[in-house]
């Protein structure tokens, strides 16, 4: 696949894997902070 190749080459990269872990625990902590303070 041409399209998948140069993802899978972004994705190689240490400092963009550290910012998608950081994203994706930013987005779980703001779900988990809004389940928590939810008063229904």
């Amino acid at each position: 696949m041409t399209v998948a190749q140069p993802i899978a080459r972004v994705l190689e990269r240490v400092a963009v894997v550290r910012w998608l872990d950081r994203a994706t625990g930013g987005v779980f902590l703001a779900l988990g902070l809004r389940l928590a303070l939810d008063r229904r």
